[in-house]
């Protein structure tokens, strides 16, 4: 397959995903589901460079976002004086190597090809904002010496395109549906459990929580086999903390109404492709409504009751009009996985001229949403689609 670019690829997973880093990646892989479905080895194996970091699973956007800086250039992780004043947590998170120290240098390393997966979406746009234009508000209280290269901006033309599967580019009914009480009962359940767990293998040789900052669990890198278990009721305070702004919280964050106020600040950089590939896994029963298809996993078909169950006609100023979102891939809206409203855009076809700056919008994927990260997928099918994604991506000009 002709190339024109080398460039890596990011794979930045979503919601209550993980990365290669978890020990439970040697068995289940967060990109593949099982031991010999791992799309990142599976790519890496076709000559295409591909790594798939871990972020906090229930980190917002923002915090996400510096992870994942520190996670390629390495480094302490810079959460900013701003932001972590505002949400009431630490400041500095966890130190990491660097798995792509001479990214932005001339050669295959110069930019990098982002593929977010549902939730992995908005960080994967912030990210871009944030390298080319830095944080202002980040700028006005951080003395020159403290401030993160991250909130300093002026590294544009380190991405060479974005690609979201089943990406929330315009937010899901499903958070809309929980409404605030239901948001933050799921998001105090899982800090709890975090809290639980913290100090124990799970965490550490399993999934990490990476909830650091938020001061509920420790630094598993010094409790790697620390058998201990802690009462989440003393922790409440730093929980209630989490869960006080809306807009901090990693639910709060995928409703249409945040989602639309994100796009507003988050646009199109004129220098990156992008690419959404939203996906249906969903179909008109006898009475006329959606319902997830038979072949969909479990895990869908129990979620995507939820998903259209909210028909709120006040969403319709952020968007929303049915019956264009009651088509579903179980946890998100296949509306919700279309290109951003806000922002110029195209359906997507192989001959096409591509030009950056511009979202380019495929057909939605017959898949649900866990499936694309590999759940009930047949191997040879799922490394055929994110191999597909590659060679399409690898088709871009340098």
């Amino acid at each position: 397959m002709e190339r024109n670019n080398k460039y890596p690829i990011i794979l930045v997973h979503g919601f209550m995903g993980y990365g290669d880093e978890d020990g439970v990646s040697r068995f289940l892989s967060g990109w593949g589901f099982s031991l010999t479905k791992n799309a990142v080895k599976y790519l890496n194996k076709n000559g295409y460079e591909t790594y798939g970091p871990a972020v906090g699973p229930i980190n917002n956007a923002w915090d996400r976002t510096c992870e994942l800086y520190a996670r390629l250039v390495g480094g302490t992780v810079d959460y900013g004086k701003a932001h972590s004043e505002r949400y009431g947590h630490a400041r500095y998170g966890r130190t990491y190597p660097g798995i792509l120290k001479d990214w932005g240098q001339p050669g295959d390393h110069a930019k990098i090809h982002l593929v977010g997966h549902s939730f992995g979406a908005p960080p994967s746009r912030l990210f871009a904002e944030l390298l080319a234009n830095g944080s202002e508000e980040e700028r006005a209280v951080t003395p020159e010496n403290e401030l993160s290269p991250l909130f300093k901006g002026g590294m544009g033309g380190r991405i060479a395109s974005i690609t979201t599967l089943a990406g929330v580019n315009n937010g899901t009914t499903l958070a809309d549906f929980m409404k605030v009480g239901g948001s933050k009962a799921f998001q105090t359940g899982y800090l709890m459990l975090a809290t639980l767990l913290g100090d124990s293998p799970f965490v550490s040789q399993l999934i990490d929580f990476r909830l650091d900052q938020w001061g509920v669990m420790p630094n598993t890198d010094d409790h790697k086999w620390h058998v201990k278990l802690h009462n989440p009721l003393k922790y409440m305070d730093k929980i209630r903390r989490y869960n006080e702004n809306r807009e901090g919280g990693i639910v709060f964050e995928m409703q249409l109404k945040n989602v639309y106020a994100f796009n507003q600040k988050v646009t199109s950089q004129p220098d990156i492709y992008y690419f959404a590939r939203p996906a249906c896994k969903s179909h008109l029963n006898d009475k006329g409504e959606y319902v997830v298809d038979d072949d969909a996993s479990l895990m869908a078909k129990l979620v995507g009751k939820m998903t259209v169950r909210c028909k709120d006609p006040e969403l319709a100023q952020y968007g929303y009009s049915r019956p264009a979102w009651d088509r579903h891939d179980g946890f998100v809206n296949t509306e919700g996985g279309m290109a951003p409203y806000n922002a110029v855009s195209e359906a997507y076809a192989p001959d096409k001229d591509l030009k950056p700056g511009i979202w380019y919008t495929f057909e939605p994927k017959d898949i649900d949403h866990t499936g694309l990260m590999g759940m009930g997928q047949p191997k040879d099918a799922y490394h055929g689609y994110f191999l597909e994604i590659a060679q399409q991506l690898g088709k871009l000009p340098e």
